[in-house]
């Protein structure tokens, strides 16, 4: 587990990342993904960047957020899968036609001020893919929902385990 924080201008940098990808979304008519709600779409892809920023920031890389592609094989974040959740207490969710062999990588904030960011720990798709983790936190928006306690610490992501 690493905590990550960012400094005001990081925070403007990532939030206007966030706008711009949302109204590329609304450009392109793209509908709300994997049963986000209509009126947390411009949260989301907020949120998103953060993780995603987090990310790079952990792994000490050169990021640039792209904005208006869904996720390809490129992966958000040098061929990593970010999945963010502003709740610290949050799971990695993954869906039924996200990659099998993707590295996915689950990032908590905080509700409150949204500058500390904690990257959680990683779980390829196949085995967060596990019946016992499919459920529904919300009406009709099912998943897999993959505790933290079930997550391979960090350190083993670039060790081959």
């Amino acid at each position: 587990m690493m905590q990550i924080e960012f400094s005001p201008s990081e925070l403007m940098q990532i939030g206007m990342a966030g706008v711009m990808r949302r109204i590329s979304a609304i450009q392109k008519q793209r509908s709300p993904q994997h049963g986000i709600r209509p009126d947390a779409e411009w949260q989301a892809d907020i949120e998103g960047i953060l993780g995603e920023y987090a990310l790079a920031k952990y792994l000490n890389r050169f990021w640039s957020p792209i904005v208006g592609r869904l996720d390809t094989d490129m992966g958000d974040v040098h061929g990593f899968q970010v999945r963010a959740t502003p709740w610290r207490n949050g799971c990695l969710i993954i869906n039924k036609k996200d990659p099998d062999d993707d590295v996915f990588i689950l990032v908590t904030g905080e509700n409150t001020t949204g500058k500390r960011w904690t990257l959680r720990g990683w779980l390829y798709g196949r085995d967060a893919k596990n019946e016992r983790f499919w459920t529904a936190k919300q009406k009709d928006r099912y998943a897999y929902f993959v505790p933290q306690d079930q997550l391979q610490p960090l350190e083993t992501m670039f060790n081959g385990s």
